[in-house]
């Protein structure tokens, strides 16, 4: 895969998506984009150039190094393309979503992330986050019809491919920090994303380079900063000097966090696939 022309695409057909028409010329048209960036190319600049947009566009951070290996990809494929054509209404946004202690903890910190983010896609999140069960409703019964699965089955797949897509969906906000993005940093955004850099190029560097290299006026206002990157998992600190954690250490620990635990799997008991 050329993740380097991957990244053209991304940046020139998000901002310009045009193509022909029913008329002769050119008009613009609605896509969807699915890809991998490695952390190199995935910078602030494109990531923050993205959500500006306001699009529903998610980066998950990840370690995998291959494409997913899928058992049964014609299936899969044609599932895909069903649910596209079939003649569904419109999904309509449930103003609610399921109300237990796993769903609340995880709406608890989107929300805490996405007000520190561009006002537009706050909205186009928000949007897709209370449409989630429709759409995962729709993918399970187009699934179940052509496998021959009971009711309560589609039921238990709809609900699982809810809660893991909405947990993938708030790793992915939370995993914006990487670019200096939604949490508050104690300095200017651009202050902090130089530093994030420099230590990135660097590795590692003492305090006085941090404060010399984001200005700030004391050294209680240095350590406030990194501390505040500490917290997201974005640098490691000891007395005299902080070091940059690399995407990889990054991602790892990000999945890792107690505060983002997998919801409860449905499916295993009602296919009777549990272990006895």
């Amino acid at each position: 895969m050329d993740r380097a022309a991957f990244r053209r695409h991304v940046l020139g057909e998000l901002l310009h998506p045009e193509g022909p028409g029913g008329e002769p010329g050119r008009t613009r048209k609605t896509i969807a984009v699915s890809g991998s960036l490695t952390a190199d190319l995935c910078d602030a600049a494109l990531v923050e150039g993205v959500l500006e947009l306001g699009l529903p566009f998610f980066f998950l951070p990840h370690l995998a190094q291959e494409p997913l290996t899928v058992a049964n990809s014609p299936a899969l494929s044609l599932l895909s393309i069903t649910v596209s054509n079939a003649a569904f209404a419109p999904v309509v946004a449930n103003p609610h979503l399921p109300s237990n202690d796993w769903w609340r903890g995880y709406q608890l910190l989107l929300r805490k992330r996405l007000h520190m983010l561009p006002a537009a896609y706050e909205f186009s999140v928000q949007r897709a986050i209370h449409e989630l069960q429709g759409v995962c409703h729709r993918i399970a019964h187009v699934a179940a019809m052509g496998s021959g699965a009971t009711g309560e089955e589609a039921a238990a797949l709809m609900v699982d491919l809810h809660a893991l897509s909405f947990r993938g969906i708030v790793l992915s906000i939370e995993g914006l920090a990487w670019y200096g993005l939604g949490f508050d940093p104690g300095c200017s955004r651009p202050q902090a994303q130089k530093l994030l850099q420099h230590l990135r190029d660097k590795g590692s560097m003492t305090r006085r380079d941090a404060q010399r290299i984001t200005r700030l006026p004391t050294a209680e206002a240095r350590d406030h900063v990194l501390d505040r990157l500490a917290a997201e998992g974005l640098v490691t600190l000891d007395k005299t000097g902080v070091t940059a954690v690399s995407a990889a250490e990054f991602a790892q620990q990000l999945h890792a966090r107690p505060e983002f635990p997998m919801p409860k799997p449905y499916w295993p008991e009602v296919a009777g696939e549990e272990k006895a």
